[in-house]
């Protein structure tokens, strides 16, 4: 049987054609903003809602993940810091 091969040329091992990558934020495309790491998209979406999430990974030291990593990449241990770093920072009442 013959062996597979896919190239990703069209979307220049990225994932995302030229149509999708010709929108920017702040000269960031999509791609680019999902490449990054935590700690540099807090600092890029600094005044937004996505801020109380990013610190949450913050503060459970998980800085330097990077902002577009699927979660089944995880390992065992990150994904727990994210669990406890969602009840840290929920409003209202709290199991501790």
């Amino acid at each position: 049987m013959d062996t597979v091969q896919s190239t990703y040329e069209a979307c220049d091992r990225r994932g995302y054609n030229d149509e999708v990558l010709q929108y920017t934020l702040r000269d960031e495309s999509i791609a680019d903003i999902l490449e990054m790491t935590v700690s540099k998209v807090l600092k890029f979406f600094e005044n937004t809602a996505l801020r109380g999430m990013l610190e949450a990974l913050n503060d459970v030291d998980l800085n330097y993940l990077m902002f577009g990593r699927l979660l089944l990449t995880l390992s065992g241990g990150e994904y727990q810091h994210i669990k406890v770093s969602r009840e840290l920072h929920k409003t209202g009442a709290s199991m501790w």
